[in-house]
């Protein structure tokens, strides 16, 4: 009902969303759902892959999300003016926060604004969002130039595709920690991620500092240069 009562919101059938409390989240009305908590998943790129291209139209945004590290706030924020010319990077210096279905532009998290690079293959898809629009429009609206709803991306958009991806539950966060288990993967130094991400080092590494099970195989033969020193001593 929720959900569907977002979607009113969206299209402007109703002003406000009567089943959200004032902070955005479900009124369950005197019912308590048990706290789980969300171990964060980061996606490999065949997953990736697979993912934007059940999400369609939409793949761009997935791409974005799981390469840059963007928050959806910062994601849904996104102005035409905020990318550079060429593509290859983004400012991020605002958020898009969204109660009750009525959105509202906020700092960043911390107040710290930052610069992602974008990778060189996602530039051109980046870009064909651009194409037409004013330098304060939005970059990724839905359908009537407006933010786009998380509960209606989630619900139209990502739960279907990852259903039909045969993928895992996950979150829309998650792809965020897609981006910084694949740059950890790759070999990226932690406060480059860190910095990509928008938080400290510290904080990236409790998060998202896990490793798969064949980067650890890279990892010992990578070690195994000690056992081929010339000069080493004999065990």
């Amino acid at each position: 009902v929720s959900r569907l009562l977002d979607f009113a919101v969206d299209m402007g059938y109703i002003e406000k969303n009567v089943s959200r409390k004032s902070n955005g989240k479900i009124n369950r009305f005197g019912f308590t759902k048990p706290k789980q908590k969300h171990v964060p998943f980061g996606l490999d790129k065949d997953q990736l892959n697979r993912l934007a291209k059940e999400c369609g139209d939409h793949a761009t945004m997935v791409y974005v999300l799981g390469l840059c590290g963007l928050r959806w706030a910062e994601l849904v924020g996104l102005q035409v003016r905020d990318i550079e010319s060429d593509f290859s990077r983004i400012h991020v210096i605002r958020t898009l926060s969204e109660t009750n279905g009525t959105f509202s532009e906020q700092p960043t998290k911390n107040y710290r604004n930052r610069t992602v690079d974008v990778p060189p293959n996602l530039q051109e898809m980046l870009g064909m969002y651009c194409i037409g629009k004013n330098s304060k429009d939005l970059v990724f609206p839905n359908s009537l130039g407006n933010p786009l709803s998380s509960s209606n991306f989630r619900s139209r958009v990502f739960n279907p595709a990852i259903a039909r991806a045969g993928l895992p539950k996950l979150r829309i966060h998650d792809l965020r920690a897609t981006c910084a288990s694949l740059m950890i993967s790759r070999g990226t130094n932690i406060v480059v991620v860190a910095s990509q991400l928008g938080q400290d080092p510290s904080i990236t590494l409790k998060h998202y500092g896990y490793s798969h099970a064949e980067d650890q195989a890279t990892s010992a033969r990578m070690m195994n240069f000690v056992f081929e020193d010339e000069d080493i001593d004999a065990f």
